[in-house]
């Protein structure tokens, strides 16, 4: 059943709901198989999406700022996915170990030449070394796999066994216990390096399950620090705001407190003049009425 990725989801795992600012996205083993929505996401850098079904890359590449791309244990398949990468000029980080493209025998050749700006893929950095080898091993094709630990051991075996004629050991020349001790010298040998290769097998895949874990830890530590200075980021533009939103305020009650002042001033001082207008005669009185009359000239001017 299909299980695409929401608005919802995204705001809850962002803690916010304005898309354009996600900058950190951590969506870690949801059972996602439809991304498509990632698309509404014009500023994100650093995406994690392992442990999900995605089987392809066509949406990721329409997030031009993406710098740190983690996608393991998803379903992609295909070598041509690859070509995404190309849409991706900021990447500097990938992993895609435990994907179905991670066994094909060109796979880091592959992602090493589709992206130019990558530094590191599944944890291990790239070199420019690794560039060099990448675009001469692609520039012959597609080459064979490797041979297994188990054809190995098909193939140095021969050399163990001795081919035993049925007329050479016959009971009656006495040679069935020979055949029989060469028989068991024979099987000891296969077993024993048979051994040889599984205990170094054993050995690897334990050290691969520790690597995992690891890597798990790693990106799961990492995005938590994402997310913790883009929370920290969000408070401090909060605090910031409410600091603006407060000297307003604070400028604004000066400027009512100025303009109180003013009226005040202008009250006391009529009040004065209106006490003074009592003890004058009548030619003081025209005089201030003509003073009076000039400076009302000037306002309406």
């Amino acid at each position: 059943m299909s299980k695409p990725l929401t608005q919802t989801l995204i705001a809850q795992k962002a803690k916010t709901e304005a898309l354009y600012s996600i900058k950190s996205l951590n969506l870690w083993g949801n059972d996602l198989d439809d991304i498509s929505i990632i698309e509404r996401l014009p500023n994100l850098e650093v995406l994690s999406l392992s442990v999900n079904r995605i089987t392809t890359l066509a949406d990721i590449a329409k997030c031009k700022n993406i710098k740190e791309l983690y996608l393991r244990k998803n379903n992609i398949s295909s070598i041509t996915e690859l070509q995404f990468l190309q849409h991706l000029p900021k990447l500097k980080v990938l992993w895609l170990q435990e994907n179905p493209i991670a066994d094909h025998p060109n796979y880091r050749d592959a992602v090493i030449c589709n992206s130019q700006t990558l530094e590191k893929l599944d944890d291990v950095v790239i070199s420019q070394q690794d560039r060099a080898n990448a675009q001469q091993q692609l520039q012959y094709g597609i080459s064979q796999s490797p041979p297994t630990k188990i054809q190995k051991v098909e193939e140095e075996m021969p050399q163990y066994v001795e081919v035993i004629k049925p007329n050479q050991y016959s009971p009656n020349n006495g040679g069935g216990r020979y055949s029989n001790q060469r028989e068991q010298q024979s099987n000891q040998q296969r077993q024993s390096l048979q051994q040889s290769y599984q205990q170094p097998q054993q050995q690897q895949q334990f050290y691969q399950q520790q690597q995992q874990q690891l890597q798990r830890e790693r990106e799961q530590q990492y995005l938590q620090q994402q997310q913790y200075q883009q929370q920290l980021q969000q408070q401090q533009q909060s605090q910031l705001f409410l600091q603006q939103q407060q000297q307003q305020q604070q400028i604004s009650r000066q400027v009512v407190k100025s303009d109180y002042a003013d009226e005040e001033r202008n009250s006391n001082i009529l009040c004065a003049i209106l006490s003074l207008l009592k003890e004058l005669d009548k030619a003081t009185l025209e005089a201030v009425q003509r003073e009076v009359y000039d400076k009302l000239q000037q306002y309406q001017e």
